[in-house]
């Protein structure tokens, strides 16, 4: 599923979209962004890094760490996300798993974003958060 999500983005994303992930999806994801490079897509998806939540996902990508994820840290590290993507004004494309709390301690980061959904399953979700206009609240 993760490397049918990937491909999609990679059909999707402009200039300056980030792509985070939290759960175990980060190395799919990658797989299928990096196999529709290959495809010849014309698309700036090379330079396209899948980041992950939280941010020590990335070191482990074969299993989650439940603890990192539920723990209250992760809003400060989402928050530093949203004060990032705010300043340099691309789009977020988030994928995780909808079994972990983000409405809780990642989503209120972003509260003055706009929120779209564009994929949902009982294992997978994706949303698509783009920053508030300049001068308009902070998140």
């Amino acid at each position: 599923m993760g490397v049918e999500v990937g491909r999609e983005l990679a059909s999707r994303l402009r200039e300056g979209d980030r792509v985070v992930v939290a759960g175990l999806w980060q190395l799919e994801v990658q797989h299928g962004l990096a196999e529709r490079t290959l495809a010849g897509s014309d698309l700036p998806v090379a330079r396209v890094e899948v980041e992950t939540m939280p941010r020590s996902q990335a070191g482990h990508p074969g299993w989650l760490d439940r603890e990192a994820v539920t723990s209250p840290k992760l809003l400060d590290e989402a928050r530093a996300l949203e004060l990032e993507g705010r300043r340099r004004g691309g789009r977020i494309w988030m994928v995780w798993s909808p079994a972990l709390p983000l409405e809780q301690n990642f989503f209120p980061a972003f509260a003055g974003w706009q929120r779209r959904r564009f994929f949902d399953s009982p294992f997978l979700t994706v949303d698509l958060l783009s920053p508030p206009a300049a001068g308009v609240g902070t998140g």
